[in-house]
């Protein structure tokens, strides 16, 4: 555009024997610069147009951290987590499975509330009372819950109460084998210095656990091993998310 001009002006200028009128010269400069000034114009309104169409992209969703950290880790909703849980796992690995609520910004972790409604377990105390927000669902060659409790007192009450009706409750999430054919109580052990509460099988074997690590959390699973392994990490710093 400028070499345009340029070739234009030179035009423009004639001998002095032969000179143009000065407003003819003024007029064909204003002119130029009247186009070129308009082109610049029309190029920048184009340059906007260009940009507000870009998609906007949304920053990614962070959940908050599990209290333990886990080896692998998935997510699922409330409709797909008995899925997920099938899956295989790496043995003596531990996986931990995000349980999502909701999706895109709104994308958060579900409640215990929820997960318990979602179902049908009737808790024999007042949830919001005893728990504190989310939960973490672990698998370790066998699936656990880690409960964040409000209060040791009011859980303990409610978890004694919860043992009648609790393998039944659990089954499927902790994938307890014939819940029926279990042991009808629960009985004392004591798994890595920690007080546990266990419901057998015929034979023996434990088949529900549950424990409280602290006078914060609260474990139930359906391996010994795997409430072993949660006990070793908690009693381990590098293994809590603080």
């Amino acid at each position: 555009m400028v070499d345009v001009a340029a070739a234009e002006a030179k035009k423009s200028f004639r001998s002095f024997a032969d000179p143009l009128p000065i407003s003819s010269l003024f007029t064909k400069r204003n002119i130029i610069l009247a186009v070129v000034v308009l082109i610049l114009i029309g190029a920048g309104i184009g340059g906007l147009a260009i940009s507000s169409k870009k998609e906007k992209i949304s920053p990614a969703v962070s959940l908050p951290k599990p209290v333990l950290v886990a080896d692998f880790e998935k997510e699922a909703t409330l409709p797909t987590l008995l899925s997920v849980i099938k899956e295989p796992v790496k043995e003596d690995k531990l996986l931990y499975i995000a349980v999502v609520s909701g999706d895109g910004q709104a994308k958060r972790l579900a409640t215990t509330k929820e997960l318990l409604d979602g179902f049908g377990i009737v808790f024999p105390g007042n949830t919001a009372d005893i728990f504190e927000g989310s939960f973490m669902l672990n698998v370790y060659n066998k699936p656990s819950l880690i409960f964040k409790i409000k209060s040791y007192e009011k859980t303990f009450i409610s978890i004694m109460k919860w043992e009648e009706t609790m393998a039944n409750d659990l089954e499927n999430i902790l994938n307890i084998k014939n819940p029926a054919t279990l042991i009808n109580s629960f009985s004392d052990k004591e798994i890595r210095n920690r007080d546990a509460r266990v419901l057998s099988d015929q034979d023996g074997n434990p088949a529900v656990l549950y424990s409280f690590i602290n006078r914060e959390y609260l474990v139930i699973s359906s391996g010994e091993d795997a409430m072993r392994e949660i006990i070793r990490r908690f009693s381990l710093p590098q293994y809590l998310n603080q």
